[in-house]
């Protein structure tokens, strides 16, 4: 397919299908189906708080069980792609979930017609039949509430998915050990029962909760930044102006029996002079080897991510949000035009799943996720959180499973401290619409330059332009109810209440 330019984007409107006589064996004729498509330009998400007009022909009369519009109403269906017009083959705009809420402002034809569709706050339409008037219903209300949610991974061999909380109820599923799983928070459970995110019950000794990491980026770094990956001890560290005193402090703990209270006691005292794990330093250089900090201390390089300054590839406006991500280093800085705003630690892909290099735009942005794969080995990840897809079935998201952020650990995606991919969601163009799971982008959307590379163009370092990655079509103009097997959105059966 040739590439399309940057102001227009494909549409299955008047698309139509044709067959081509190919050859015949004997009583059999073979026909090819080839299909013809016109392109139009697709229609810019709206963004929240610029005025929304309402597609030519809404009214605001009242609707059946909500009243006059506008209206607030949750989605009580499995899942819903709303739709960027009235068109059944119009680009979808977003992803809804059953629980989601959307702002209704008007109806096409009018809001008490049977087939009625919600012209909703974001610039998309949703069947009015699907929805259904606030408040939700608890079990519900618990699905939604993505912050109340608990996390864990599976430690049994085989953990059984019961479909009430005891053992004699119906088995649903097994789920694999190392899973990770979620639940939702229900004061009604009983005692060593969890209720599962996305039905069903499963047993509390059969998972083990985890926390996410605390830890987080520098806001305006001064770059080059460098962070520890491990704690590094008061006898890896060398020169600054406490030299003089942890030399001796060493000097002295050599001479000391193990036990003692003497070598105890500095050990105490070289407390003070040990740097704790993801520890954060701006204005660094190399040094013979060795990380060199501002105020003259030399660390191990081995322990040390450096974070280093790119510069603003031609290919990317002055004023726009860009990252780039650095995979020899696994560091992230986050850019709007040539000014730093956050660095921080990321995960990327391992080696036979590793992330792919290039320069990219974003495909979508979604606010909680399920992610699976089979390659290397089966995986499942539940409730994964602020999710910005850019190729095919990679992703930046928050990573709640495991605190080893700077090291390759990923099936492809970029993992990201569960903080900065909250601040860095928010922060994407364009805001996610109130009660909605994702948004999907396409070319009339403002959407982040994502720039990874192998390692960063150092000074001395000829740089050279990335080529920028071609969107993946499939992905980008996915029409409701299609289904991609490569495509990196939630699997659901499509829009079938429409079908």
């Amino acid at each position: 397919m040739q590439p399309l330019t940057s102001n227009s984007a494909p549409s299955a409107v008047g698309a139509a299908r044709r067959p081509r006589r190919v050859g015949a064996w004997g009583r059999w004729t073979v026909h090819v189906w080839t299909w013809t498509m016109g392109l139009v330009p697709a229609p810019a998400l709206a963004v929240i708080g610029d005025p929304v007009p309402l597609p030519a022909g809404a009214t605001t009369t009242a609707a059946p069980d909500f009243g006059r519009p506008p209206f607030d109403a949750w989605l009580d269906a499995g899942a819903y792609w709303p739709r960027r017009g009235p068109e059944k083959r119009a680009l979808a705009a977003g992803v809804l979930r059953r629980g989601d809420g959307v702002r209704v402002l008007g109806c096409l034809p009018r809001c008490d017609h049977p087939r009625a569709m919600a012209a909703v706050e974001g610039g998309a339409v949703v069947p009015l039949r699907l929805l259904r008037p606030l408040p939700r219903p608890p079990e519900i209300a618990r699905q939604v509430d993505d912050d109340a949610l608990l996390r864990g991974r599976v430690i049994a061999w085989r953990a059984a998915v019961y479909d009430a909380p005891r053992t004699s109820a119906k088995r649903l599923r097994k789920e694999r050990l190392g899973y990770l799983v979620a639940f939702v928070v229900d004061p009604a459970a009983p005692e060593g029962w969890l209720r599962r995110w996305q039905g069903g019950w499963m047993r509390a000794r059969d998972v083990k909760l985890l926390q996410g990491s605390d830890f987080t980026g520098q806001d305006a770094p001064e770059l080059p930044m460098a962070f520890t990956l491990h704690t590094i001890r008061a006898a890896e560290v060398d020169g600054g102006e406490t030299a003089a005193d942890r030399d001796a402090l060493l000097a002295r703990r050599r001479k000391t029996r193990k036990g003692s209270e003497e070598r105890a006691a500095i050990d105490t005292a070289l407390q003070a002079h040990r740097i704790e794990r993801q520890s954060a330093f701006g204005g660094v250089r190399l040094d013979r080897g060795r990380v060199r900090l501002a105020d003259g201390r030399r660390l191990p390089r081995w322990k040390v991510r450096v974070a280093w300054p790119r510069v603003r590839p031609a290919r990317i406006p002055a004023d726009a949000l860009w990252l780039h991500i650095d995979l020899e280093e696994q560091t992230m800085v986050v850019y709007r035009g040539d000014r730093p705003l956050r660095a921080t630690l990321v995960s990327t892909g391992k080696p036979g799943t590793s992330t792919r290099p290039g320069l990219y735009r974003a495909l979508s942005k979604v606010r909680i996720a399920t992610m699976s794969g089979r390659v290397p080995e089966p995986y499942v990840a539940e409730a994964v959180p602020f999710v910005i897809h850019f190729y095919q079935g990679q992703a930046l998201h928050g990573a709640w499973w495991h605190d080893g952020f700077g090291t390759v650990r990923s099936h492809g995606c970029v993992n990201v401290p569960p903080a900065d991919a909250r601040w860095l969601f928010e922060l994407a163009h364009p805001p996610l619409p109130a009660g909605w799971r994702g948004v999907l982008l396409s070319h009339g959307d403002p959407r982040p330059h994502i720039l990874i590379e192998a390692e960063t163009p150092r000074a001395k370092r000829r740089l050279r332009e990335p080529a920028e990655a071609p969107d993946d079509r499939r992905c980008v103009e996915r029409r409701t109810g299609s289904r991609l097997p490569d495509c990196p959105f939630d699997a659901f059966e499509g829009n079938a209440a429409e079908e």
